[in-house]
């Protein structure tokens, strides 16, 4: 009968964290087995494959792959083997209570069953047997021992696949030369034939596409006008009309809107011409015409003898103010000076006055 155990892989970031995810499993969970496993592909492909026989079975070679192997082979993983302390499933009680509490720490993989939990367990420490408590404590203890050595050297190497795995490999993943150049793995050289046209990555053989009918020549060539023909350098082609003329039929516009605005008989003030002619001046009849404008025999010379010569009217500006600037107003800061001002050389030599010597009294004496 296997034994009440789970097979737990801390993954990637999760394998950093060994000993916090042993903290957090204390109470439930005790440590039976513990190694870390550096699977290396195409090498570890057999390893692989065995330890995840019972996902490849259920979802999919393809499937199980995709989904485990990245995160087996990105980074050295760390091999949990834990007991559940109670009677009940491990597998179940480590899925359903505590794989989610241990998503912050990474990615980790759990064993679904206690049969593939005690074949990955055999699988991965073959040198432990499934006999009585005693042994399983003494092979315990050697184990732990075992395991402090392996994690101090630099990697592990994996094991041979056991007889008892009977899955063999259909398919083998295809390596990108990114990857095959980190792993140190050669890849064939491959070369195409000259005679096959590459396929493409669906495998479907590729049809010829026809070209698009925006792109076809024209069926129906474009009549050119006599614009185009005389870019084009081309005499025009000039067909004489044999149809006569054609009639044209009439069409009533009276209740159109906007239409024979001109026969409208609507007249507006504004633009209508002027009832009286206005009277030109001497300036307005210049402008008209060059010669001396004659004066306007309409206005009678005793009547303008009488307008001119008569006494005009005195009007008082005294109290409006701007009249009669030009009064003399005397100001005292504008008046000339009533005493000269005496010249020194300086201003002598501004005015351009020849400079007059004087001797001083004190000399004379």
């Amino acid at each position: 009968m296997a034994r009440n155990i789970v097979t737990v892989a801390l993954l990637q970031d999760a394998a950093a964290s060994t000993s916090a995810v042993l903290d957090a499993l204390a109470g439930a969970f005790s440590l039976v087995e513990r190694t870390t496993l550096r699977i290396t592909l195409p090498d570890d492909d057999a390893m692989l494959r065995a330890l995840l026989a019972h996902e490849i079975a259920t979802l999919g070679e393809a499937a199980a792959l995709v989904r485990w192997a990245p995160s087996f082979t990105a980074a050295p993983c760390s091999l949990l083997v834990l007991a559940l302390t109670s009677n009940d499933d491990a597998c179940k009680v480590f899925l359903t209570h505590h794989a989610s509490s241990l998503d912050k720490f990474g990615p980790i993989y759990a064993s679904p069953t206690r049969d593939v939990a005690q074949m990955q367990r055999t699988l991965l420490f073959s040198a432990i047997g499934s006999g009585s408590s005693e042994a399983g404590r003494s092979s315990s203890t050697s184990t732990r021992a075992t395991s402090v050595s392996r994690a101090s050297q630099p990697g592990f190497k994996a094991r041979a696949v056991p007889s008892s795995v009977s899955s063999k490999p259909t398919i083998e993943p295809r390596l990108s030369r990114a990857a095959a150049l980190r792993m140190g793995v050669p890849l064939p050289t491959r070369t195409p034939s000259p005679t096959k046209t590459p396929a493409p990555a669906s495998g479907m053989p590729r049809r010829t596409v026809p070209p698009p009918s925006s792109l076809r020549t024209p069926t129906i060539a474009p009549r050119l006008n006599k614009a185009a023909l005389a870019r084009q350098n081309q005499p025009s082609q000039a067909r004489p009309s044999t149809a006569g003329e054609r009639v044209r039929s009439q069409v009533d516009f009276s209740r159109t809107p906007g239409h024979k605005r001109a026969s409208l008989s609507t007249s507006v003030a504004s633009t209508a011409p002027p009832a009286i002619v206005p009277r030109q001046t001497r300036a307005s009849l210049s402008r008209l015409s060059t010669h001396q404008p004659a004066v306007s025999p309409g206005r009678p010379q005793a009547a303008r003898s009488m307008s001119v010569g008569g006494p005009r009217a005195q009007v008082d500006f005294s109290a409006t103010p701007g009249h009669k600037r030009a009064l003399p107003i005397a100001v005292a800061s504008l008046k000339p000076p009533t005493v000269v001002p005496r010249q020194n050389r300086a201003s002598l030599a501004r005015t351009s006055a020849p400079a007059q010597h004087t001797e001083s009294p004190l000399r004379r004496a």
